[in-house]
């Protein structure tokens, strides 16, 4: 009778648990809705894809670049100066003109100036002139002698109606190769050519040392008269 009487109190005191439980748990009538979501959060997301990619662009072209440099223009062909014509050997020149035309003295020759034509030996003319300061030495003709041969340096300057134009070095146009010693003397050339200088009409060289000296004459190009 007391093992009933237990059995009884024990499922009373179960029941009085549960009740007590099911009294301390709130049930919701509806399930809470989720949070609505920011509008903002979506446009920031797009900002920052754009934001990646943009950085992804620049970082591929920088080592692009780095890659590959840009191309290097090439520079132009340099062309060659003429040297300076000093006051010394422009002096000489203007006074080998004068002299030429029977305007004045002789400019200062050396005692023997050698004769070019064409950067050769005269055909009628000595190698080597030992009368410079005369105007009728230059003759390179061996029936016409000045002015009226015209393998003459001298009577080109002469018959030019105009003012010859002086220029330093050689011209691009002149007529054959130099003998080695006055090839390698650019400093001391004077050219002496038809106004307007190119390459259409007569050129003259002279070799004029620093002091003022001619030592060398080339009928570079023309004919006097031509």
């Amino acid at each position: 009778m007391s093992d009933e009487i237990a059995d009884r109190v024990g499922e009373e005191r179960a029941r009085v648990l549960l009740a007590g439980a099911a009294a301390t748990v709130e049930v919701a009538e509806r399930p809470p809705l989720p949070a609505p979501r920011s509008r903002r959060r979506p446009v920031m997301l797009a900002a920052a894809v754009v934001v990646i990619a943009v950085l992804v662009v620049a970082i591929g072209r920088l080592g692009v670049d780095r890659a590959v440099p840009d191309a290097v223009p090439s520079p132009a062909p340099r062309v060659p100066t003429a040297p300076a014509l000093d006051p010394a050997r422009a002096t000489a020149a203007e006074t080998f003109i004068a002299w030429a035309r029977g305007r004045g003295a002789a400019p200062r020759f050396a005692a023997r100036v050698r004769n070019m034509l064409a950067g050769a030996d005269h055909f009628g003319a000595p190698r080597w002139n030992d009368r410079p300061g005369e105007r009728a030495s230059w003759a390179g003709c061996s029936g016409l002698g000045f002015p009226d041969c015209g393998l003459d340096p001298v009577a080109v300057v002469l018959r030019e109606p105009g003012r010859p134009r002086i220029a330093a070095g050689r011209p691009p146009c002149a007529d054959g190769a130099l003998p080695v010693r006055y090839a390698g003397a650019g400093a001391d050339i004077v050219r002496l050519e038809a106004p307007g200088g190119g390459c259409a009409g007569w050129v003259v060289e002279l070799w004029i040392d620093h002091r003022g000296e001619i030592y060398a004459v080339n009928l570079a190009r023309g004919l006097a008269g031509g």
